[in-house]
């Protein structure tokens, strides 16, 4: 089965290869590029974009907002998209499938210290104070997660025999409500929204120790066939990311008071909530940090190293 999927994905990738890429009248290449629907995450790249620094770069980025990561790898193998975000773990599982996927930057990085970013939420009328009575696990993603496992051994749970339901990140909050779940994992602007909804409490905020810090929790990756083809469009277009997310570090509470007109959200974000965007582009020991933990806790089929899941453009494109 795995060997079929991959074959068919490297059938796509000889389709994304063969098109040359698209530029407008003036000249700029049009790069689509999906983004996160947590406006957080993605506004750096939307405040970039009205501040001229990917023209200026010679490129056109169009962004494709999604609630849906499993849409994300078919597309970037078909050349619908040339980038994407991606949370890490989805990422590195196209990875281990041996799909032409690789990381050219990451967006996002879990908190080092006090952060209300991200949290265990359980419904409003629980006791619990710790995740031992949790049967029922709430999250965006299907499978499991080694950082969701490290929280649970933090907070005395037993994540191997917790049942995992994948429900929207917007639907996280109303399952655990709900009773349908006893605890979730949410991430802002979705659990200020649940937490505002009523029916839900945060139990714990994911700060070390139930979290390692400092590792990249959202991603930007692509295809290998697209990068290898334009190695000097990948140079500036992760060249203006990272002056998107340095003045969004340098500039957070505009970054705040942009957000509404992304279209992702209605309100300013929460200067509590903001989230910690990477400052470095590739921190490769943080990386290796957390494929350790993926591999120590047995979800790697095969050791992985950060030269295995990162590209760089060649010298000189």
């Amino acid at each position: 089965m795995r060997k079929a999927i991959v074959l068919a994905a490297l059938a796509l990738l000889v389709t994304a290869c063969g098109s040359a890429p698209t530029t407008t009248a003036e000249g700029l290449t049009v790069l689509r590029v999906g983004v996160s629907a947590a406006a957080g995450t993605s506004t750096p790249i939307y405040l970039a974009i009205a501040r001229n620094v990917f023209r200026k770069l010679g490129l056109d980025v169009q962004l494709v907002p999604s609630t849906e990561g499993t849409v994300v790898v078919p597309q970037l193998m078909n050349g619908q998209l040339q980038f994407s975000m991606a949370s890490f773990g989805p990422f590195v599982s196209a990875v281990q499938q041996n799909l032409p996927i690789r990381m050219v930057a990451a967006i996002n990085r879990s908190h080092a210290d006090n952060s209300q970013y991200s949290a265990i939420i359980v419904p409003a009328d629980s006791k619990a104070t710790d995740l031992s009575q949790v049967k029922v696990f709430a999250s965006q993603e299907a499978q499991r997660d080694p950082l969701d496992q490290l929280a649970f051994a933090k907070m005395n749970g037993d994540y191997a025999g917790a049942r995992i339901v994948a429900v929207p990140l917007g639907s996280v909050g109303d399952t655990v409500a709900s009773h349908s779940a006893d605890a979730g994992r949410l991430f802002q602007p979705f659990l200020r929204q649940a937490l505002d909804k009523g029916g839900v409490k945060v139990l714990r905020y994911l700060n070390p120790p139930y979290t390692l810090a400092n590792i990249p929790t959202t991603v930007l990756e692509a295809n290998t066939g697209y990068l290898n083809q334009n190695p000097d469009i990948a140079r500036r277009f992760t060249e203006g990311v990272h002056e998107a997310l340095t003045y969004a570090r340098d500039h957070l509470t505009e970054v705040a008071a942009y957000a509404p007109k992304t279209g992702l959200t209605t309100k300013p974000i929460d200067m509590a909530a903001m989230p910690d965007y990477e400052p470095t582009g590739i921190d490769r020991a943080k990386i290796d940090e957390l494929l350790g933990l993926y591999e120590s806790e047995g979800y790697l089929n095969r050791k992985l190293a950060s030269a295995d899941v990162t590209w760089a453009p060649p010298a000189g494109s």
